[in-house]
């Protein structure tokens, strides 16, 4: 159990034990600073029954329908430049489905990162819930757009998703080097090239992704360090230290975009990992946590960098 006496483990506490509130974050515009709390829709007729004050912030109550993971089944409408066969090296923001899979998602980007042997290798980021949530097979192979083309990338590295402790991102790495070849690039289909720095999110940026079924959506993050519970279907996972995106033209994500790459707009450094929302806002992951666990690298294997056979 959280510490209470922390005050990041207290909000996670508040959050997962209090009745129909499924994300909050202190607004540090406001003096004292306001807790935001996101509840069910028509939990405001209980308002007498919610607490007004957490650890002596005042709480602002909105009703929010609750998150949910994005990903889709493979006939989920989409465009079918993104539900395509790409030629490679294949492009970030378009579908991916891991062999066996009754689901697709979105090939979130290219990166170089460490597997478990120490060893560098070139792959695919996306989503844990995408490449190998309920997936049992070793290595499984990952095909774009589906199960029935070659693969292009195999099961590599991830960190589970936990119902029971809190989590900092939904994420998974698939080795893309296959024959000799880099089978995926640097590129966001229609987006263009990722610059290699990752940048920090933070409240007002403007951001973009480029993903699988709601194709290039642009948008600004509302809220960063946020706490939130998703479904994840069987489960319900606590995240902490979220960002909260709204669409600046519309909902920023739909099913099927889940591992989209969230980037700004200006200059295309990459922010955080795209994995949950509903229909109007969306919930990503920053990339530090993401970075610092697998020694994520954005810039694209140049010679004479040699990557492990």
């Amino acid at each position: 159990m959280p510490d209470p006496n922390d005050s990041i483990s207290a909000l996670t506490l508040w959050v997962r034990t209090t009745p129909h509130v499924h994300a909050a974050w202190l607004d540090p515009t406001t003096h004292p600073a306001t807790l935001v709390a996101l509840i069910e829709p028509r939990s405001l007729n209980f308002a007498e029954h919610l607490p007004h004050h957490f650890l002596n912030h005042p709480i602002h109550y909105i009703e929010q329908e609750p998150f949910a993971i994005l990903h889709c089944g493979q006939n989920f409408p989409a465009p079918h430049a993104r539900t395509a066969c790409h030629d490679e090296p294949v492009p970030g923001g378009v579908q991916i489905q891991p062999q066996g899979a009754n689901w697709v998602g979105t090939l979130g980007c290219a990166c170089s990162y460490h597997n478990a042997a120490g060893n560098k290798r070139w792959g695919i980021l996306s989503n844990w819930h995408v490449l190998k949530m309920d997936v049992t097979t070793p290595n499984c192979p990952i095909h774009q757009p589906l199960a029935t083309f070659p693969a292009i990338a195999h099961n590599d590295r991830h960190r589970e998703v936990s119902p029971d402790q809190p989590n900092t991102f939904d994420a998974a790495l698939a080795d893309a080097k296959i024959d000799g070849l880099h089978t995926v690039g640097p590129d966001l289909y229609e987006i263009g090239p990722l610059a290699p720095t990752p940048s920090p999110p933070q409240v007002g940026l403007a951001v973009s992704k480029s993903g699988r079924t709601s194709a290039v959506t642009e948008g600004r993050i509302d809220a960063c360090g946020v706490t939130v519970q998703v479904s994840y279907g069987s489960f319900t996972a606590t995240f902490t230290d979220q960002c909260i995106i709204a669409g600046t033209a519309g909902a920023f994500s739909a099913p099927g975009d889940s591992g989209s790459l969230v980037v700004t707009t200006a200059g295309r450094h990459p922010v955080a990992l795209l994995f949950a929302g509903n229909d109007t806002l969306t919930v990503a992951s920053p990339l530090a946590p993401i970075v610092e666990a697998f020694a994520l690298d954005f810039s694209f294997p140049q010679p004479p960098e040699v990557f492990a056979p």
